[in-house]
């Protein structure tokens, strides 16, 4: 069911920066292909404890299940820390049907369609980073103007040097994940 024979992925495919995702399933090897294509890093959990494992220590945008045990992805979602990130499952079409109650985000059919899976990750991004239509970002009392380079908190306009700002945007475009200094 799985498709080794990938098509041409277009440099306009590949994710920048990299998605870092957890492939929770007893054998990788025939969705790994498919995620590194389009720009994934990839990190694999055989196993609940180590999915817990890998959310804790490599805090990953993502998580791609497939095969896995009903109940476990609710446990792990419960286990500290609380990070957001898309939990998605990966399922034949056969299991379309059984799904009942998901405790997954999203889902992708097999086999993986490399465009798609990229286009609905550049998606997940989007949201996490609460753009509204007007250009502003919101985080609680928090709030960005990216269109007139303005912040405010609860109202009250914060003074900011351009670098101030430039870091700020980044981190919150990025919440969630590890920067480093580059």
């Amino acid at each position: 069911m799985f498709d080794d024979d990938l098509p041409v992925i277009y440099p306009d495919t590949m994710l920048t920066p990299a998605c870092r995702v957890v492939l929770w399933t007893a054998k990788p090897e025939p969705l790994a292909p498919t995620l590194r294509r389009i720009g994934c890093e990839i990190k694999h959990a055989p196993d609940e404890a180590a999915a817990a494992e890998l959310k804790a220590t490599y805090r990953p945008e993502a998580i791609f299940l497939h095969g896995v045990a009903p109940g476990a992805c609710g446990r792990v979602r419960r286990t500290p820390p609380h990070l957001e990130l898309v939990y998605c499952a990966l399922l034949e079409n056969s299991e379309l049907a059984h799904v009942q109650q998901p405790e997954f985000d999203d889902f992708f059919t097999l086999p993986l369609n490399p465009e798609v899976v990229a286009a609905r990750i550049r998606l997940w991004r989007w949201r996490r980073q609460r753009v509204s239509g007007e250009g502003l970002v919101r985080v609680g009392p928090l709030t960005v103007d990216l269109g007139t380079l303005r912040v405010t908190v609860e109202g009250a306009p914060v003074d900011l040097t351009f670098k101030e700002y430039e870091l700020l945007t980044l981190l919150l475009k990025r919440r969630g994940q590890v920067l480093t200094r580059e």
